[in-house]
Parts: C-alpha cells; structure tokens; sequence
C-alpha cells in the first residue's frame, strides 16, 4: 500500500510538530517520495487541511518558511523546496517514518473500548486480531486470539500471585495447551462450561495455523468458533481485570 501524504501527516510524530516544522518535513516527505522537489504553498496547505489539521493564517506562515533556514524559495516565494544539508538532518530524524503506515481502527471481533485501560499490550493485540481479520488474514488473525487467550489466561493467574504455577522448568510461561489444561483443571478458577467449550475448540484451529503447514484458515474457520471464544473472552477478562 502506497504511503499518502494524509497517512504520514497522521503519523504521531508529524502529529505533534508545530505548523512551520510540519510543513518542512511535509516537503522533506515530498522529496523522498519521488513527487516534485518544489512544493507550492498552498498544495502544503491543502494536504495538512486534508488530513485534519486546523486552516493556517497562510500569508504568516509563507513568511515563516521563507525565512526558516531549512528552505529556499521558488517561483517568485509561492513555492518552496528544501536545501540538500536539511534533507540530511532530516533523513536522519524521519527516514523510519516511510515505512510505517497508520493501522485502521475496527471492531470486527472485539471491541476496542472493552478493552481500554486494561493493558497497552493487549490494546495492540486487538487492533491486530480486528485488522488481520477484516484483511483476510485468517491464519494470522487465528494465531494472534491464541496469543491473548494466553495473555488473559496470564493476567489471571498473576493478579492472584498465582504465575509461577504456568511456568515450567525453564522458568517460562507454558504454551497454550499446557495454560489451558492447567487452568481447565485447577478448582480455584472453575471456568464455566461454555467458557471451557469455547477454548478448546478453538485451541485446534488456532494451533492448526501455528503448526500444520497443510493447514489454512478461512473466514468461515473463524466465523464458526468466534462465538465460543467471546464468551471465553467475557468470562477471562472479568477475572483478569475486575
């Protein structure tokens, strides 16, 4: 997928950069992108309108990046494009920022205010189930839900100061299987039986993903468990973080 100039100006970085430095580096982005190395001012104007920031006072900031050291003027001060010594400092501040692109937000599977203000890491993981699912990642999108059962799973246990009974010799979390198996039997939790349902069956898919390189997820291999694993998910995250 193509980096737009909206999709970079909604970068966080660009994000929080006042007017006349976000202009500069709209132009440094321009550069590297292959458009044209003389920007108008008003095209800078309209993109940062495009992608919702507020209207400028124009004649004010032409004036400010006229005179930024970074830049030099064209066609008569109504275009501008950046000197090659800030192309440099620039590349190395921002040069990272070409290969990332903004993650759409969804609710496909979960929903992303159930989760809020439990953990950052599981907050990301949704976005990442929801996303990989609505791109047809189904395997993808398998493996990640195995991956925050066993974060929930985890959370549980160590809200408890319980967490050394998942870890095994190494002094490492067990796999998922051995997460469950120790949960589904320990009768200090005594899991609901849809709840317990819910998991094992959709351990075989998630683990098929995983493992078995004959195997391939299909929307319908996620259609037809997610249900179970929502009620899962209901029941796990009450005990985690209530």
């Amino acid at each position: 997928m193509t980096q737009t100039t909206t999709d970079f100006l909604m970068l966080e970085e660009i994000h929080n950069l006042q007017i006349l430095d976000r202009f500069v580096v709209l132009l440094w982005w321009h550069y590297h992108e292959g458009n044209e190395a003389v920007i108008d001012f008003n095209q800078l104007c309209e993109e940062s309108n495009k992608a919702g920031y507020p209207a400028v006072e124009k004649s004010r900031e032409r004036k400010k990046i006229a005179a930024d050291r970074r830049t030099t003027s064209q066609k008569s001060g109504t275009a501008f494009r950046l000197q090659p010594r800030a192309i440099k400092e620039l590349d190395e501040k921002y040069l990272h920022l070409l290969e990332e692109r903004p993650i759409p937000k969804s609710n496909t599977i979960f929903a992303l205010a159930d989760f809020k203000g439990t953990r950052s890491y599981i907050e990301k993981v949704i976005v990442q189930i929801n996303v990989s699912y609505d791109m047809q990642l189904f395997d993808c999108c398998a493996v990640m839900i195995r991956r925050f059962l066993e974060t929930l799973i985890i959370e549980i246990y160590e809200r408890e100061g319980r967490a050394n009974e998942l870890k095994g010799g190494d002094g490492n979390y067990m796999m998922f299987s051995g997460l469950l198996s120790h949960m589904n039997t320990d009768p200090k939790i005594n899991l609901g039986r849809q709840t317990k349902t819910g998991l094992d069956d959709f351990k075989r898919i998630a683990d098929s993903s995983a493992h078995n390189r004959h195997f391939n997820a299909t929307k319908k291999t996620i259609d037809d468990k997610i249900d179970g694993v929502k009620i899962a998910v209901v029941e796990l995250r009450s005990r985690a973080f209530s």
